[in-house]
């Protein structure tokens, strides 16, 4: 078994945008679920970051996220864990042979 298989600990679910008439003309984004729609995951905390604006205080903190290889899974997926919403912001990293995938992700919040 791979070392990255035990560490499978996090239950997370998979979204994908898919982008929908707003009736004027425009296009809203609405996420739908993937399939499977919940996996197992390893989750862990890189760093935070603090930011004005808007005379707002903006709060960045960013995870690396081990999964199993899913096919669906790109740099638009979102990743719904403990009531958390992290956002992938950049291509999936195919490991061990495409058997995981890691991700880094972003959770934003003020």
């Amino acid at each position: 078994m791979s070392e990255v298989a035990g560490k499978l600990t996090e239950r997370v679910g998979l979204s994908a945008v898919t982008y929908a008439d707003d009736g004027a003309g425009g296009q809203v984004p609405t996420w739908g679920p993937l399939d499977p729609p919940v996996v197992f995951a390893q989750i862990e905390g890189l760093r935070g970051a603090e930011r004005m604006a808007a005379a707002a205080i903006e709060v960045t903190l960013a995870y690396r996220v081990r999964l199993r290889y899913h096919p669906g899974i790109d740099a638009h997926t979102r990743i719904d864990w403990s009531g958390r919403v992290l956002e992938v912001i950049g291509p999936p990293v195919e490991l061990q042979r495409r058997a995981y995938l890691e991700l880094y992700c972003a959770e934003r919040g003020e």
